[in-house]
């Protein structure tokens, strides 16, 4: 059915000849409206089990707080972003121009302003939390640390002007972006937008590729068979998948460019946006799940140990328990822990085929450098050790 606004439109003579009524009702807003939701959901329940791990094992962080403020803020985005494309801003550019009346674009205008604020500082909050995340882990490698304190500062140098641009993007400042047909493109000075959304596209996706550089380093430099690098890296390298979805948001961004119809692709990128920040946040996250299924793991590993002072096999348990420090002398023992030492520990099965770990992700990686922290670590080692060196 045609919305009676197109009707009156047309009727009223603002709509050109050959624009026909079907044309201007074609809108994308469900596939949108669909993907930015399918997205954040999923986002949000990986952040939610994120947080029951790192809760369960009492190791609550910074990095944790920075998610839960992303969270926030995208929940934001995504309610902005729905509100956006329920105003028509994804339609062809002719019913804007033509059928929605000059107050509505207005106010879509200052909503697009709003959103890409929070949008860039949701992207910065949780890029900064998965620098938290992978400080801890670098903790006794000093070129690592560097690294990620160079990071840092460079995520935050790439935000200011990313800001500066969306905020300035008009003077004297205003939340408008005025169209060529609009009266008030003749109030402000503008800055085309593709040259905003290019330039912060490109400082986005080259921030992605540093974060995601760090862990690349930390593979790399982890003392380990090629199978248990390998392993690691599928917890490690979610990260790819965020930079291809920035690759995509630069070809949408360039599409509108060009386009004379540059409005249609608006809701897509909409989408691609929500999805940047949803698989940002799930990268960031997954690591930290390892306390979570490393518990589950745990009943498997009982019953072998069990078993491995029989079979002469060696094994193995390290955790930061942070209140004791004795020695197990048979795989018996780990079976007496209670739930939250299970979760916070890391137990590994050396010896023989069998090798499972458990435990939490400041864990993750056991570098060869010095412990620089004041916990406990628990080992038991017995002969025939054949895996790699912690």
């Amino acid at each position: 059915m045609i919305e009676s606004a197109i009707t009156t439109a047309i009727a009223a003579g603002k709509v050109p000849v050959g624009i026909t009524a079907d044309y201007l009702m074609e809108n994308r807003d469900a596939s949108s409206i669909g993907g930015m939701l399918a997205v954040a959901v999923l986002a949000l329940l990986i952040v939610c089990a994120r947080l029951y791990a790192r809760l369960s094992i009492s190791s609550f962080g910074l990095d944790d707080s920075l998610i839960i403020f992303t969270a926030v803020i995208y929940v934001t985005f995504i309610g902005l972003g729905i509100q956006l494309l329920k105003m028509d801003s994804g339609r062809h550019i002719e019913y804007i121009q033509y059928v929605m009346s000059n107050e509505v674009a207005n106010k879509t205008q200052v909503y697009d302003f709003v959103a890409h604020l929070i949008y860039t500082t949701a992207l910065y909050v949780c890029r900064i939390s998965g620098l938290v995340f992978y400080k801890r882990l670098c903790d006794r490698h000093n070129t690592l640390l560097l690294c990620v304190r160079a990071a840092f500062v460079f995520m935050t140098v790439a935000y200011i002007p990313q800001m500066f641009l969306i905020i300035f993007h008009c003077l004297p400042v205003t939340g408008l972006w005025p169209y060529g047909w609009q009266p008030e493109l003749d109030k402000f000075k503008c800055m085309p937008w593709g040259v905003v959304y290019i330039t912060n596209s490109s400082i986005s996706l080259v921030s992605d590729l540093v974060v995601f550089a760090i862990p690349a380093a930390l593979v790399s430099m982890f003392r380990a068979s090629l199978m248990m690098k390998l392993k690691l890296s599928l917890v490690l390298f979610p990260g790819v998948i965020v930079i291809v979805i920035s690759c995509v948001r630069l070809y949408l961004v360039l599409e509108g460019l060009v386009a004379i119809d540059i409005s249609w692709p608006y809701g897509p990128m909409l989408a691609i946006e929500s999805a940047e920040i949803s698989a940002t946040m799930i990268a960031l996250s997954v690591p930290a799940l390892k306390p979570l299924f490393g518990s589950l793991f745990a009943k498997f590993t009982n019953s072998y140990e069990s078993k491995s002072k029989g079979n002469g096999n060696s094994v193995a348990l390290s955790g930061r328990l942070g209140h004791s420090h004795k020695r197990l002398k048979d795989g018996g023992a780990i079976g007496s822990l209670n739930a939250y030492q299970q979760a916070a520990s890391e137990t590994t099965i050396r010896g023989g085929k069998g090798n499972q770990q458990t435990g939490s992700d400041d864990d993750l990686l056991m570098g060869s450098g010095p412990n620089r922290d004041k916990s406990v670590r628990v080992t038991t080692t017995v002969k025939h050790d054949t895996s790699y060196k912690r």
